[in-house]
């Protein structure tokens, strides 16, 4: 499995991705990695065209470019003809609400697609709803990241019907948001009948401006989200899978590059250990009295044998005879 990152030593972004193309051909790379290389949409256009027969890459990066509706639409058309793309980072462009809604549809008829990263993409309400009625019939989809957008109550309204029906959807981050303590309160009873989510990104609104939700109606959310995890070692995994869908942690491949990551072995249930007896001889107490005890060896087995009772001596100097 090979990881292919582009180098910015081409003459223009068209280029870039025609090169990165013909790699991953020719090397049958899993990874296309053509974040902050100033994509616009004419060119997010032939890559997607390029992919559109491309059976290796699954991760495909295109994060912090500037792709627009054009780019998010020919996208679109990716997903429902691609079968092997599972991972999609769109984060840090600017698709706005039409963009969204055109990957949406491309998203009704996919079902390879389990990571979607949609940060800092200027997506309102319109775009949450329509990605929201997509997951609806998408049964793949686990990781959604709508953090730094648009979104208001509306569109968190949306999303709480949408967590209604889900089953599979496990990350959701919609903080940096215009989300007041309404949408945080249509988001608690839609997770009343969600049992899939693990993890729910609010934000905070000490951090850095966002949503505007009272503490209390966040602590209910969050509530209904930790009752959903069941295995402890779930999260540090999520954490792992997302660090790795976005880059920052390159899945596993046979040619070296990169480094290889372990399968998790299931935890083995320790076997209650047994006290061993000390071979430390315990010192007997001076305020009881104590008998001098002899051992003895006879048919490999050890005999103990009781001397004469010695009462415990006294705290005087002893006296010369």
């Amino acid at each position: 499995m090979l990881i292919l990152y582009m180098a910015a030593d081409a003459n223009d972004s068209e280029s870039i991705v025609r090169e990165a193309l013909q790699r991953a051909k020719a090397e049958q790379s899993t990874l296309i990695n053509v974040g902050s290389e100033d994509i616009d949409d004419s060119s997010a256009i032939v890559l997607a065209e390029g992919l559109l027969h491309n059976t290796s890459v699954t991760h495909l990066n295109l994060s912090d470019n500037h792709i627009g509706e054009e780019g998010a639409t020919a996208l679109a058309d990716l997903l429902r003809d691609n079968s092997t793309l599972n991972t999609l980072d769109l984060g840090f462009n600017g698709i706005g609400d039409a963009g969204a809604r055109a990957l949406a549809d491309g998203l009704q008829g996919n079902t390879a697609v389990k990571h979607l990263f949609l940060d800092e993409n200027e997506i309102g309400d319109d775009g949450a709803i329509a990605l929201a009625n997509a997951m609806r019939v998408n049964s793949n989809v686990s990781i959604l990241t709508l953090e730094d957008n648009q979104i208001g109550d509306e569109g968190a309204s949306g999303i709480a019907d949408m967590l209604r029906g889900n089953d599979t959807l496990e990350e959701l981050n919609l903080a940096g948001n215009r989300i007041s303590d309404d949408g945080a309160r249509a988001l608690y009873e839609g997770l009343l009948e969600n049992t899939s989510l693990k993890g729910m990104g609010l934000g905070s609104d000490f951090a850095r401006a966002g949503n505007h939700i009272s503490d209390g109606e966040k602590r209910n959310v969050m509530n209904i989200v930790e009752q959903n995890r069941t295995d402890p070692g779930a999260s540090a995994e999520r954490v792992e899978d997302i660090l790795r869908s976005r880059g920052l942690m390159p899945p596993a491949e046979a040619s070296g590059v990169g480094r290889r990551i372990r399968k998790s072995r299931p935890s083995r249930k320790r076997k209650p250990s047994r006290k061993r007896k000390s071979s430390r001889k315990r010192k007997p107490s001076r305020k009881r009295s104590r008998r001098k005890r002899k051992y003895l060896r006879k048919n490999n087995r050890t005999i103990q044998v009781r001397l004469k009772r010695v009462r415990p001596r006294k705290n005087k100097k002893r006296q010369t005879r």
